[in-house]
C-alpha cells in the first residue's frame, strides 16, 4: 500500500473530462464539476469508500487516502501546505477513525456499531471529547436525536462558552452559526477544548471549523468491505443527504459527492457484481441522492487495479478493463467526473494491493 501514496498527489490532478475521453491519456477536467468550485468556495463536499479510502494498509491515518484528500481540498482553498493548517479541518463521520489518527482528540466515551461507518461515540453523562492541536472558532456535534437527550456544554481550557440543547429528530447537528470565540478569534493550538454530555448522547461526527465563510466543509465516510450496494439503503442515503444539505452552506451552494468504491466489487466475493450490475448499482445510488439533495456534482472512482495472480477478479469472465469500460462510459454518458486510477501505475501495475 506504501507505493499507492505517491499516487494521491495527482488525485486533484487525475479528475478527467466526462465529456470526451481517451483511454491512452489523462484529460484536462471538462465535466460538470468545477474543481475551482471545489476548493475556493463554502460548498459541502461528502466522499463515501471503503478501506481504501479509509486508509487500511497505511503505516499511519495522514498517509492514508481520505486524510491526504480531504487536506488536499483544504489547502488548496488556503494555498497552504500545511499537514494541518488550512481553511478548515475535516468533519470525522468514523469516529474510530477520529480517535485512531492521532488528531489531537481523545474521549472519555465508548465506540459503538452504528450509523453508515458502523462507527459512532456514545457519550453518558459527564462523558467528553477533549480537542487539542487546533486553530478554531467552530466546535459542534452531529449527533442522532433519538439516542440523544440532555445538552452538550462547550469549555475551552476549563472555562465554559456554550451550552449547546439537544432536540429535533433523526440526524441533527448542534450548530448554530455562533463561535465558540469572542470577536472570530481563533483557539490556540495549545488549547485544550472540551465537549462534555449532561446525559446520554450518539455522536455520528465532529465538526471543528474556522472561517466558515470561506471554507469547504468536507466529510469522509469510510466503511471496510463495503460495495456501493451498501450505500444504497434508505438510512444510508439519508444520513450522506444530511451531510450534503449542511445548513451552514447556502441550498443552491455547490455540493460534491465522491464515489470512491468499486474494489470489493471486483475482488471480494460477498460484494461481488459483474459491471452492469455495478453500474445498475450505482445509478440507484445517485438517484437515491438527487431526491434526497439538490445541485450535486458526482465525482465517480475507477478503482486501482489489484495483483490478480492473487486477487482475481470473482465474477467469471470479465476482466479488469471491463469495468473500466463500464464506469468511463456510465461517467461520459451522465457528465460525471472521474478519478483515472486505471491511469496510474495503480492501474497499469501492480502496485495497489
Amino acid at each position: 500500500m506504501n507505493k499507492f501514496i505517491t499516487f494521491i498527489l495527482f488525485l486533484l490532478i487525475i479528475v478527467v473530462g466526462c465529456k470526451k475521453h481517451d483511454q491512452n491519456k489523462t484529460i484536462d477536467p471538462n465535466s460538470t464539476v468545477s474543481i475551482s468550485s471545489l476548493t475556493t468556495t463554502s460548498n459541502t463536499t461528502v466522499i463515501i469508500g471503503d478501506s481504501f479510502l479509509g486508509g487500511t494498509g497505511s503505516s499511519y491515518y495522514q498517509l492514508g487516502l481520505g486524510w491526504l484528500l480531504q487536506r488536499s481540498i483544504l489547502n488548496a482553498a488556503n494555498k497552504n501546505l500545511s499537514p494541518k493548517k488550512g481553511t478548515g479541518y475535516p468533519v470525522f463521520i468514523n469516529m474510530y477513525e477520529l480517535f485512531f489518527a492521532n488528531f489531537g482528540a481523545s474521549t472519555t466515551g465508548t465506540l459503538i456499531a452504528a450509523g453508515s461507518t458502523n462507527s459512532r461515540l456514545k457519550l453518558t453523562a459527564g462523558q467528553s471529547i477533549s480537542i487539542t492541536n487546533v486553530s478554531i472558532n467552530y466546535a459542534d456535534i452531529i449527533y442522532n436525536s433519538s439516542a440523544s437527550s440532555g445538552s452538550v456544554q462547550i469549555s475551552i481550557n476549563g472555562n465554559t462558552v456554550k451550552t449547546k440543547a439537544l432536540s429535533g429528530t433523526g440526524l441533527q447537528n448542534t450548530f448554530d452559526g455562533s463561535p465558540i470565540t469572542q470577536f472570530q478569534q481563533l483557539t490556540k493550538t495549545t488549547d485544550i477544548i472540551v465537549i462534555t454530555a449532561t446525559a446520554n448522547v450518539e455522536i455520528a461526527g465532529l465538526e471543528i471549523w474556522s472561517n466558515i465563510t470561506s471554507s469547504p466543509f468536507i466529510y469522509t465516510l469510510s466503511k471496510g468491505g463495503t460495495g456501493v450496494q451498501d450505500w444504497n439503503t434508505p438510512d444510508a442515503m439519508d444520513e450522506i443527504a444530511f451531510y450534503l444539505n449542511n445548513p451552514a452552506v447556502a441550498k443552491n451552494a455547490p455540493k460534491f459527492l465522491g464515489i470512491a468504491l468499486g474494489t470489493n466489487t471486483l475482488y471480494y466475493a460477498p460484494k461481488s457484481l459483474t459491471p452492469s450490475a455495478y453500474i445498475t448499482a450505482l445509478q440507484t445510488f445517485i438517484t437515491g441522492i438527487n431526491s434526497r439533495a439538490t445541485n450535486v456534482q458526482y465525482i465517480i472512482t475507477v478503482p486501482a487495479k489489484a495483483n490478480e495472480s492473487v486477487f482475481p477478479i470473482i465474477a467469471a469472465g470479465y476482466t479488469y478493463q471491463d469495468y473500466v469500460k463500464a464506469i468511463v462510459d456510465f461517467a461520459t454518458t451522465n457528465g460525471y467526473a472521474l478519478v483515472r486510477y486505471d491511469l496510474t501505475q495503480m492501474g497499469t501495475g501492480n502496485t495497489a494491493y
